[in-house]
């Protein structure tokens, strides 16, 4: 392995890799030339990240759709320049979608236990093509590896994403992409369609790998969010909730494990490759960050880098005063997915699953009011728990209800706002799994407060 490792490398010898300095990011929203991609491996976490990443772009400015027959008219879609594109679009074809700049994010996984996910998927989803098929047949994971049939969904799934759409000759003026037309156009997205071999679909994919702003490994999930943040320069997300996680234990015979193995060549290459890379990355990040032994608490390190680095790395000018909802960007740690509630006609997110959460905003030193809306808590008492900070300094705060809503008032001094700029709100409140019926939200999340709404006006003197 030692010598593909070199092998590969050398293939890269006159590309270094960055340390991800916080100049190199460009996040003004009023000249924004780049455009932010997730290509998302099916089974490889991604709906998991996909709720953390959305958290750190604007509602508006996200591409709502993540499967290529949803896309529609393509050059619409390209003058909505869109800031943030995520989902099973592959690794080529982006410039379908976005005339800007594109930096790629995404995840890699172990070859066997995707394929092994994937064979379990189909197990489940009576929506898949070959979901009768396998369930006909009885098919075992091995079975599955084998058959003419299913075995390509188990075969290279990982580099033929990432090189998914390369030598595509679609028109970009006029092509809509829907139910109909996708059964025509797909083909013109196949790689091995388009003339690609698979030595040069492996190209092409450490191609990807290599010009990737960020990809984790999710063997390594907490430690790639890490990476991801520093990266970024964002503040440290915290512990996260998988979603869509099968929660099944994986049970494969040596047979098995050794069919997927031959029919995962050019995959494990891949991964090796990247799972090495991944781990000088970090090793890096904490040598810049100055973790010199086992007790630095990594997060702590990454928020201190975050605080000092983030309105350089991000152009942003610190405000006079703010109004904020849950549809702006979510910059802080310990909140859930951002939601919709049909009922407040807004946007929100939950609280958790951590009982500490916060949201950071940059202003001006000045006397200001906070105001914070509350469209839900967890229990009806949460509130005579719910503990506040700014900066770290417990503050007084006054609490009444408007309709069926919390609205929460601060008196913030201006001795609390940091000489930077940031006002950190931090809150801390039990966290309790969702009932159903709660906002309509159906699941087992543990969760404490649903924000919805900020406003910031400076005292008038």
């Amino acid at each position: 392995m030692n010598k593909l490792i070199s092998k590969i490398r050398s293939f890269f010898q006159k590309t270094k890799f960055s340390d991800h300095h916080a100049t190199h990011i460009k996040a003004n929203r009023s000249a924004i030339q780049k455009t932010y991609f997730f290509t998302h491996v099916p089974k490889t976490g991604g709906t998991t990240l996909i709720a953390t990443l959305d958290r750190f772009f604007p509602q508006e400015r996200i591409f709502p759709h993540q499967l290529w027959w949803e896309v529609g008219d393509i050059e619409q879609v390209r003058k909505d320049n869109f800031e943030f594109f995520r989902g099973h679009f592959g690794g080529g074809a982006a410039n379908l979608l976005t005339d800007k700049e594109v930096e790629f994010f995404t995840v890699l996984r172990n070859p066997i236990k995707l394929a092994y996910s994937t064979y379990q998927h189909v197990l489940r989803d009576k929506h898949t093509q070959v979901h009768n098929l396998v369930v006909k047949e009885k098919m075992n994971f091995e079975s599955f590896l084998s058959h003419p049939k299913t075995s390509h969904l188990a075969s290279n799934r990982i580099v033929h994403n990432f090189c998914y759409g390369e030598n595509n000759q679609i028109d970009k003026q006029n092509t809509i992409i829907n139910d109909k037309s996708f059964k025509f156009i797909r083909k013109q997205l196949n790689p091995l369609h388009n003339g690609l071999t698979e030595d040069a679909c492996f190209q092409k994919a450490l191609n990807f790998l290599e010009a990737s702003k960020w990809f984790g490994i999710l063997e390594y999930f907490n430690e790639s969010l890490d990476l991801l943040c520093y990266t970024m320069v964002w503040p440290p997300v915290g512990q996260t909730v998988k979603l869509n996680q099968n929660k099944n234990p994986q049970n494969i015979t040596d047979e098995a494990i050794k069919k997927a193995t031959e029919i995962n060549v050019y995959d494990f290459q891949l991964y090796e490759y990247a799972l090495k890379v991944f781990k000088e990355k970090y090793h890096s990040m904490l040598k810049s960050l100055g973790a010199n032994n086992d007790h630095h608490n990594i997060s702590e390190l990454i928020d201190q880098y975050y605080q000092n680095n983030y309105l350089t790395a991000h152009q942003i000018d610190l405000h006079n005063e703010i109004e904020y909802t849950v549809a702006d960007v979510i910059l802080g740690s310990q909140w859930h997915r951002r939601e919709w509630s049909a009922d407040h006609h807004c946007y929100f997110c939950w609280s958790g699953p951590e009982s500490k959460s916060f949201l950071d905003f940059w202003l001006k030193p000045n006397h200001y009011v906070i105001r914070i809306t509350l469209i839900n808590t967890v229990s009806k008492n949460f509130m005579d728990s719910l503990k506040i900070k700014i900066n770290d300094q417990f503050i007084h705060w006054h609490h009444h209800k408007i309709a069926d809503c919390d609205e929460i008032t601060i008196n913030c001094d201006e001795s609390l706002v940091k000489t930077n700029g940031l006002v950190r709100i931090q809150f801390e409140g039990p966290t309790h799994k969702l009932t159903t019926g709660l906002l309509r939200s159906e699941d087992d999340r543990l969760v404490g407060f649903a924000l919805s709404r900020v406003t910031i006006k400076p005292v008038n003197d």
